[in-house]
């Protein structure tokens, strides 16, 4: 079993945020045995100069921050909504222990890399700033990494849940631009004043809309008005649950309206082929005209049945979706999928690119009240 060691510079003697961050760490394993969040297993002292640390478990990908610096190209959008859900489902078991975390930010993220360099899971850490919810702080002095501190915390307001959702926010920010928020920026009292006038990160115009309104929400000045962690786990394993990540792999999973409704071509392929019989089958024609040519012999009928006819809005439909044109275009979104598979940055090509894909397609699927329910 592979650990690492959190030292505490300083802390020849137990300090507050070394007693928090075991107390609360040990408290978490036992709810939930480590899984939301980082598992500890104790605490040692350096012989040399007898500082005292934390041994918890190892994560091989180190924080998210780091992660998305040296994997970003391997970041798939079912990626980045895996990570997102493993967070708000560990930040939701953090408020439902009726804690705060307070210092929530991508360098509190670990992340497992598995062999494949795909992100295996991602674990909350750093519990050090964490407080009980009825515990009344007298110091109200704003700390943690600029961007990911919530304005109201940044007025000396008292802090909330909503304050670890705003941070959440900036996460979900990171993860879809690549880059820390106001990565452009110093992080001065010039910031400062901006973040409370409500200035916030640009957003990549490739993002879906959902997932920027989501993301927004998280932001908004109000405190109130951000969404809570259980609504934020719900979203996110219900769009884990009901999108096809596999749409963009092949041409068969091109979805088609056929008499009023959406099915694969893969579908309508089996649907359609079994209504001929076993001597006939549907041919992408070579012409210009791109007709459908049915069976050699012609005078065979379908069945005698008439019900078991194609009817002619039927071929129509079908000869729209294998038409030459269609057809290069298929071979067209291939070849840049095969060469650019990744979500793709607002500096690159964005009307062949698999990401503008997904988010019309995502867009589509989900509407922006959906994801407020």
């Amino acid at each position: 079993m592979e650990v690492a060691v959190k030292k505490f510079r300083d802390t020849t003697n137990v300090s507050s945020d070394l007693l928090n961050e075991v107390n609360f760490n040990l408290k978490m394993n036992n709810e939930n045995g480590g899984i939301e969040t980082i598992r500890t297993y104790g605490v040692t002292r350096d012989p040399q100069n007898g500082e005292y640390a934390i041994v918890i478990q190892f994560k091989n990908g180190g924080n998210l921050r780091k992660m998305i610096k040296e994997h970003y190209s391997n970041l798939t959008w079912e990626t980045i909504l895996e990570i997102l859900r493993r967070i708000s489902e560990g930040l939701n078991s953090v408020h439902e222990s009726k804690y705060y975390h307070k210092d929530l930010h991508s360098g509190n993220i670990l992340n497992k890399i598995l062999f494949d360099n795909t992100v295996g899971e991602s674990v909350i850490s750093d519990f050090g700033l964490c407080r009980p919810m009825n515990q009344s702080s007298t110091d109200k002095t704003p700390y943690g990494i600029l961007p990911f501190v919530a304005p109201e915390v940044l007025r000396e307001n008292e802090f909330t849940e909503a304050a670890d959702i705003y941070g959440f926010g900036m996460i979900m920010s990171e993860l879809i631009s690549g880059e820390t928020p106001f990565a452009d920026r110093e992080y001065d009292e010039n910031l400062f004043l901006a973040i409370c006038f409500g200035e916030r990160p640009q957003i990549p115009e490739y993002t879906p809309e959902p997932y920027a309104e989501l993301m927004k929400r998280c932001w908004d000045p109000i405190p109130t008005n951000r969404p809570k962690t259980e609504e934020l786990q719900e979203t996110f394993d219900k769009l884990l649950q009901d999108l096809d990540f596999n749409e963009f792999k092949s041409i068969e999973d091109e979805l088609i309206e056929v008499n009023g409704e959406f099915k694969s071509i893969e579908d309508e392929l089996i649907e359609v082929n079994g209504e001929f019989n076993d001597d006939e089958s549907i041919e992408i024609s070579e012409s210009e005209s791109e007709s459908i040519e049915i069976s050699e012999d012609e005078s065979i009928e379908l069945n005698e049945n008439k019900s078991s006819k194609l009817s002619e809005d039927r071929k129509l439909q079908i000869k729209k979706a294998f038409s030459r044109e269609r057809e290069d275009k298929w071979k067209a979104r291939l070849a840049e999928l095969a060469t650019n598979p990744i979500p793709l940055k607002d500096s690159q090509n964005l009307l062949t690119s698999k990401r503008l894909d997904y988010s019309q397609s995502l867009s589509l699927k989900l509407s922006v009240e959906d994801w407020k329910k």
